[in-house]
């Protein structure tokens, strides 16, 4: 008797955990997780059920010995014609963390103000602000200006209208070994190659360049190591070729000024990137459009987003908030402002968005991408840290290689290979390259079908284990007539596709079609893998037009079309 008390008791106090780590995993109050990266990185995430909303955030400690923030372009060229994931980028930099960081045309060419190692690569959008990272690591944020000029030995002035990027109309812009190989540019065009120090003219400001060459008309130049080539366009030709003549071999003057509208120099720059709008500035949180181009509804509807600030304390916070999820259904601009106010932030500025959010961690995806994958970015924000000290273990993840529908939420948990388990506290979590969100207790929440993986990492160690998300039971029916019979066809072609609540598809459903008026021939159709399904639709020459109904059913989800 008391043996079976004892086991009974066993039995409940198992249920009653169960239970506990169940509404832990789905209640309604927020979770918030805090695990060290490296020393000086830390990763911060909030999770809110109720909204529902997912921040994601590292704070960086520039004050730590080897840490600093920094900056990139995509493959480490501007014109490489092809973009870059953050984790590619963390991976090829060796850094510790990023994130994606300026908008783009859908070009590898951010769109503001972006320096890397010291190399000025493309100049500000005027009225958008920037960060900046100093070679102390002083993080500066604010709305850059540019004069970019050229003193030739005759005494004529040029100034540039841009760094790095496709020449427009009338224009004379400046190309250096981050742009290619070669200029691109065309025969209505000239260039002037210069020698050039130009790491040396954003740290310093000033520095002397030596004619090379003029070429008229334009050749698509090579763009060396050192030098640096000047391309203008239309009537910006004669004022180039003019103060370019007779000065070969000759000493030109090039003289940047980079300041904000706070009057501060941002000359001694190390890294920076541009952003779109501000969200606060000097404590306070801007409510109104300050000229950046961005339209009403971009700040007020909630999309994904990423965000950099920096703290009254001088920590540097890039965060990012999911959305177009149903784990999270992202910010408006006052909303993200009010997130990163709450952080501690005294200046922040908003980031590009939407499906180009993402924050790594190592070579894992910490956040849902809301494209289910990452998208390939331009430009972005490195962290750079030194390794941990403590030996990374070795470790596997159960449950192996599962199989789960899309919403549901799946527990993986950390089982050691050898030596002693690590502390929950210190493992990431994540995915590979998205399809799910992890939350840092290891709960995956499946959103996307197809084969991904979760991924959790301790120290340098990362393992992963592969995933298939199927399609969850159907939760709507589209349905559309074939445009190739009219709606006063006695017969009429139906098409339908089942997807789950999630938006997946729903492979090889089966839909029960009923028809008012009519008959369905099948009566039951088995979709293909791609969720969409047909019938023919025979109606009843009795029947009235305008009583002709087609239902469709799937476990559940239901649609119904009339005879239009």
């Amino acid at each position: 008797m008391i043996f079976r008390t004892s086991r009974l008791c066993l039995l409940i106090l198992a249920f009653c955990l169960a239970a506990i780590a169940a509404h832990a995993q789905t209640g309604s109050s927020p979770r918030v997780y805090e695990k060290p990266v490296a020393p000086g990185v830390v990763l911060l995430e909030r999770v809110d059920p109720s909204t529902p909303l997912v921040f994601t955030g590292i704070k960086v400690d520039p004050r730590q010995a080897g840490v600093r923030v920094g900056a990139f372009v995509a493959n480490n060229f501007i014109n490489s014609k092809r973009r870059e994931t953050v984790a590619s980028a963390v991976a090829r930099t060796r850094a510790v963390a990023g994130a994606n960081g300026d908008f783009f045309p859908w070009t590898s060419d951010p769109l503001g103000l972006t320096v890397v190692e010291g190399r000025l690569v493309s100049e500000p959008w005027v009225d958008r602000p920037a960060v900046g990272f100093f070679a102390n690591n002083r993080a500066l944020l604010g709305c850059v200006r540019m004069a970019l000029t050229f003193e030739f030995p005759n005494g004529r002035l040029i100034k540039a209208n841009g760094v790095d990027r496709p020449l427009a109309a009338g224009e004379l812009v400046v190309y250096e070994r981050a742009w290619g190989t070669s200029t691109g540019a065309r025969e209505n065009s000239a260039e002037l190659v210069l020698e050039c120090d130009w790491g040396a003219l954003t740290e310093k400001g000033t520095v002397s360049a030596k004619v090379r060459k003029i070429v008229t008309p334009a050749q698509n130049t090579p763009i060396g190591r050192e030098d640096v080539v000047l391309v203008a366009e239309g009537p910006r030709v004669r004022e180039l070729t003019d103060a370019a003549s007779g000065a070969e071999g000759g000493a030109v003057k090039v003289k940047l000024i980079l300041q904000d509208d706070d009057q501060r120099s941002w000359i001694g720059v190390r890294d920076a990137c541009g952003g779109g709008s501000w969200l606060i500035k000097d404590g306070t949180v801007t409510e109104k459009e300050n000229g950046d181009g961005f339209s009403n509804s971009f700040r007020t509807v909630r999309h994904p987003r990423t965000s950099v600030g920096v703290t009254r304390n001088g920590y540097v916070l890039i965060a990012v908030v999911d959305g177009r999820q149903i784990t999270s259904r992202g910010a408006s601009l006052p909303e993200l402002a009010a997130v990163m106010q709450n952080q501690g932030c005294t200046d922040a500025i908003n980031l590009d968005g939407g499906g180009s959010s993402t924050l790594v961690v190592g070579d894992v995806v910490i956040n849902s991408p809301s494209d289910g994958q990452q998208r390939t970015v331009a430009s972005g924000l490195l962290v750079y840290a030194p390794e941990p000290a403590a030996a990374s273990p070795t470790f596997t993840l159960e449950p192996a290689n599962p199989s789960v529908g899309a919403g549901t939420a799946t527990q993986f948990k950390v089982s050691p290979t050898g030596g002693a388990a690590a502390a929950s506290s210190n493992v990431i979590w994540g995915t590979r390259n998205g399809g799910g969100f992890v939350e840092q207790n290891g709960v995956f929440r499946a959103l996307r079908k197809g084969s991904h993986a979760v991924a959790a990492r301790i120290g340098t160690s990362t393992t992963a284990t592969n995933v298939t998300v199927v399609a969850g039971t159907p939760g709507s029916i589209s349905a559309a007539w074939d445009a190739s019979t009219p709606a006063g066809s006695p017969s009429r072609k139906l098409t339908f596709t089942v997807k789950d609540g999630l938006g997946n598809v729903s492979a090889n459903a089966d839909v029960t079609v009923t028809v008012t008026g009519g008959t369905a021939d099948p009566a039951t159709v088995r979709c293909g893998p791609d969720g969409v399904g047909s019938a023919a639709i025979t109606w009843d020459a009795a029947s009235p037009p305008d009583a002709r109904v087609v239902e469709m059913k799937a476990n559940g989800a239901s649609a119904r079309l009339a005879n239009e």
